[in-house]
């Protein structure tokens, strides 16, 4: 059981706060979206709630926020390397979504706009080690790629319906259903954002934060960092 603290909020009302893991009488039950402290877990989260109570809730209905931004680069390394972790968020599915730390808030947006249009949002690739093979590449991959410092990712949209959009429906993205058109004009609405289906060679199924053009002293430090 971990001792570390951390943060989260309840992902459906009618949640039963227990006082011990024997499942007996129910000390409280707590609406949608309340906000708990996490104490300690296993199947379950021991937590604390916004007004002190203490007591234990099934940890598969709780939403665990992920790490707080630490530093000058944001969330992360203080001095700007790569802190690979693996982001968590039930909009997020498919491989998993191992990134560089003061990546995840560009994954919270895109977990939102995800979320407010009604699709999920399904990683196929994520961060790539340098010098690595890029099995099924739908473009070349540039030498000075985000995927090698932890800020880029490449995806498929799945629908409420399970339907999967790919590069090959995302290249005609006007004949696609309102909700894959809805996420992808909230990315590019996103200042902080790249969606590849906007660059000179469109990678349609690619997402960055276009850390390697507005910053690349702090790319290239990420990058030797990983070497």
């Amino acid at each position: 059981m971990t001792t570390r603290t951390a943060n989260g909020t309840v992902r459906k009302s009618g949640l039963r706060l227990h006082s011990s893991q024997r499942m007996g009488r129910a000390t409280r039950v707590l609406k949608r979206s309340a906000r708990v402290e996490i104490l300690g877990e296993q199947t379950w989260y021991r937590v604390r709630t916004s007004d002190g109570k203490v007591g234990l809730v099934a940890a598969d209905h709780v939403d665990r926020d992920p790490p707080k931004p630490k530093g000058d680069f944001g969330p992360g390394r203080a001095d700007g390397a790569c802190q690979l972790e693996r982001y968590h968020h039930p909009q997020v599915i498919g491989k998993p979504a191992i990134v560089d730390l003061a990546f995840f808030p560009a994954l919270d947006r895109l977990a939102g706009y995800a979320a407010a249009a009604g699709v999920l949002i399904l990683i196929t690739s994520a961060t790539r080690d340098p010098g690595g093979l890029v099995n099924g590449a739908i473009v070349k991959p540039a030498d000075r790629s985000n995927h090698l410092v932890g800020h880029a990712i490449d995806f498929n949209l799945q629908t409420k319906d399970g339907r999967i959009f790919n590069s090959a429906r995302l290249k005609d993205l006007g004949k696609q259903p309102a909700p894959v058109r809805k996420f992808i004009a909230a990315v590019r609405a996103d200042a902080g954002l790249r969606w590849g289906g906007d660059f000179s060679q469109p990678d349609v199924v690619h997402i960055d934060d276009g850390l390697n053009v507005r910053n690349p002293t702090t790319w290239a430090a990420k990058l030797a960092s990983r070497r």
